[in-house]
């Protein structure tokens, strides 16, 4: 089964996607806050096999959580990130260490399909 560690600020949107998820067998944490150490701990207790995570957080800047978890080699090396965001920041994700970067708003087929390659 995979799981993801969701980082998104709009408990809505992440309660839907949390939702989305599991109707596909995929297990799904999703923290109540973006600081830096309580995504390091989730990462370190759950060993996500996909982070998807939005670029602006209110918290936190998404770019810059990646940018410090490669600095710290925390995550596995199998690890998928997919940044999100409603500006196209495609070049700045995948330069930040994204494997995939999705345009918002984006179907959830499309989100499905990078999760299940």
């Amino acid at each position: 089964m995979k799981s993801i560690l969701l980082i998104e600020d709009d408990f809505e949107m992440g309660n839907l996607l949390k939702f989305l998820f599991e109707i596909e067998g995929i297990h799904c944490t999703f923290p109540n806050d973006f600081i830096q150490e309580t995504i390091n701990n989730h990462i370190i207790e759950h060993n996500p096999d996909i982070i998807l995570m939005d670029v602006n957080l209110k918290q936190n800047n998404g770019l810059l959580i990646l940018q410090a978890l490669k600095r710290s080699k925390i995550l596995n090396k199998e690890t998928k990130v997919i940044l999100t965001s409603g500006s196209d920041l495609k070049e700045k994700c995948l330069d930040a260490g994204a494997d995939y970067f999705l345009l918002k708003p984006y179907m959830p087929d499309e989100l499905l399909k990078m999760i299940k390659n």
